[in-house]
This record gives C-alpha cells, sequence and structure tokens, in this order.
C-alpha cells in the first residue's frame, strides 16, 4: 500500500467479517477519489478523458437487466411490494445461496476497495450503507452517488444496508434467469 493510499484508507467500527467476508487480498477502506482512480488506471479499469475524468467500460451488460431483478418476499416487506413483470419475487432459501456465493467470490479477490456512504442528504433521515466492490472504479461510482459521512460520523458508521458488488462472478443456479443478478432483501438491508 503506497504513502497516499494509507492516509486515506479508514476502516470503520464494522468490519468485513460482520458481512461474512474474509479477505484473501488487500482491503482498501473509503479511499478518495483521486487515489482510487490512480488504482482504477494501474489496474487497467479505464482510461482518462481529454479533460481528466475517469472513463469506464461496463462490459456486456450496458444497462438494467429487468429479468434479472429480484426481490425476497418475506413478511416485513410482503405488501407493500407491488410483484409482477418489474418486480419479480424470490425466496429466502435462493437469496441466501447466492449471498453465500458472492462472499466466497469476494473474499477470494486480490483486492476489496470499501466504501462506506450515506444514502439520502437530510442527516435525520440518511441511510448509512456500505458499498464492496472488487473494481476501484465502481467505489469511485459510488463515492460520487451517494453521500461522504463526516469523518466523525465515519468513525462510528454501522451500515443499515450493504451493496455486494460482484460484476466478475457468474451465477449458476435454476431459480436465476441468467448469470446475471440482482437480488435485494429489504429485510437483511442487503443487495
Amino acid at each position: 500500500m503506497t504513502k497516499a493510499m494509507a492516509e486515506t484508507s479508514t476502516p470503520t467500527s464494522t468490519p468485513l467479517s460482520a458481512h461474512g467476508i474474509q479477505a484473501k487480498g488487500e482491503v482498501h477502506w473509503n479511499l478518495n477519489t483521486d487515489v482510487l482512480v490512480d488504482i482504477s488506471l494501474s489496474r487497467n479499469e479505464g482510461i482518462l478523458s481529454a479533460h481528466g475524468a475517469l472513463v469506464t467500460e461496463t462490459g456486456e451488460r450496458t444497462g438494467r437487466s429487468p429479468n434479472d431483478k429480484y426481490i425476497v418476499d418475506e413478511a416485513s416487506t410482503h405488501d407493500d411490494v407491488n410483484w409482477g413483470d418489474v418486480n419479480v419475487s424470490t425466496d429466502l432459501a435462493t437469496f441466501e445461496r447466492m449471498r453465500a456465493q458472492v462472499v466466497d467470490f469476494l473474499s477470494e479477490q486480490d483486492a476489496l476497495f470499501v466504501q462506506d456512504l450515506a444514502c439520502g442528504a437530510e442527516p435525520s433521515e440518511a441511510l448509512p450503507i456500505r458499498v464492496i466492490t472488487h473494481n476501484a472504479w465502481h467505489s469511485t461510482f459510488a463515492r460520487n452517488m451517494f453521500i461522504r459521512p463526516s469523518d466523525e460520523d465515519l468513525a462510528s458508521h454501522t451500515p443499515e444496508f450493504t451493496v455486494f458488488h460482484a460484476p466478475h462472478f457468474e451465477a449458476d443456479d435454476d431459480a436465476l434467469n441468467s448469470q446475471c443478478f440482482v437480488i435485494v432483501n429489504y429485510a437483511a438491508g442487503e443487495v
């Protein structure tokens, strides 16, 4: 880890083991955007545009995969979700099976990038979230998409919702439509 990375790599009070991840490689906590862009470039995850912006490619899936999005149908959300073609239900067993496989996949990566952020600008309503990925560029995306807590708030950050981002993981499960999937479990606060 370089000096610049060490100065900006700040773990919070909730370790990755709380999510079941036993990282074999380096874990980069809450790196700032400049460091993440440098790492993205060094890992060939993107290039710089003529104006200095990081440019990346998402791979073969360039947009939503609506037939690959599921919501766990459980008691606390069953009556609140408009189930149908858009909000497709799955069971808890499928979620737990796929979650375990994704956690194992992430645990084996040579590097993980963790961002502890907030969703919602009003402090009294903000939801503390965590994004865990094996791509530096996606960690940059998360920093751009969500709100960065103050250093004081970050020290005691406990995520209420966690995103496990593993775009190179390929599912092989009869309960899913394809190798690509997003499963939201509102009761567990995970996707």
